[in-house]
């Protein structure tokens, strides 16, 4: 399969953007700590707070997971992607930093997968994505955006220095119609 890097403005609605906003940058969610945004075993100080969505394996998703999901569907459905897996959604909140890093190249998953990444909130600190450690693209953080790339590229997050950055993170299998 041939690897691709798509980046989609506004195929969320405004109106469930901001409805996304609000619930994932308030205290409705409970978000856990993790010393090192991507490895739990590194001892880079690359701090953020995470919240992982209920997994789907038989059963379908209900209450804040339905919500969070319907941007995948949304998305899925507006591109002609057949579904046929979610592997993981979760979201993270990176706080700024005076100091801004980028975080650690990695891939979330060896076997073959999908990621679409949804901006939660406008926000510094970019995504960077990698071919053989260089840089091939880097896209900044926008409420709504979707960025939507084969999950066999290696990419990072950076740390924000002016606001939270908050991105919602899917893997999942499917196929293009």
């Amino acid at each position: 399969m041939k690897k691709f890097i798509e980046v989609y403005d506004n195929i969320i609605p405004l109106t469930l953007s901001n409805q996304i906003e609000d619930f994932l940058i308030s205290d409705k969610l409970p978000y856990y700590f993790s010393y090192n945004a991507v490895k739990k075993d590194s001892k880079k100080f690359t701090p953020a707070f995470f919240h992982s969505f209920t997994e789907i394996n038989e059963s379908f998703p209900t209450g804040h997971s339905f919500y969070i999901f319907n941007i995948l569907y949304k998305f899925c459905f507006s591109k002609n992607i057949a579904l046929h897996k979610i592997l993981r959604a979760r979201t993270h909140i990176q706080l700024p930093s005076i100091s801004p890093q980028v975080h650690s190249p990695h891939i979330d998953d060896n076997n073959p997968h999908w990621v679409v990444l949804y901006y939660v909130n406008d926000s510094d600190g970019d995504t960077i994505l990698y071919k053989d450690k260089t840089i091939i693209k880097k896209i900044s953080p926008k409420k709504g955006r979707i960025v939507f790339f084969d999950g066999s590229i290696w990419h990072s997050a950076s740390t924000p220095q002016k606001n939270i950055r908050s991105v919602i993170n899917f893997n999942f299998i499917g196929e293009k119609l």
